[in-house]
């Protein structure tokens, strides 16, 4: 068994990577519209709450 080198392992968790952060947006979109609130202008903010418990 060959072992990939270093430039061609990093290539590929890059590209994991690149991935799994495209299938994030996916399920964030999917979130948004099943709860039919607007998504955020920009990732993190505002802090969406899941529960609707005051905090005060």
């Amino acid at each position: 068994m060959q072992t990939p080198n270093l430039a061609d392992e990093l290539a590929e968790v890059r590209a994991q990577l690149a991935r799994l952060q495209q299938r994030e947006l996916q399920l964030q979109e999917a979130i948004y519209r099943a709860d039919g609130t607007p998504a955020p202008l920009r990732p993190g903010w505002p802090i969406r709450r899941i529960s609707s418990n005051a905090l005060h």
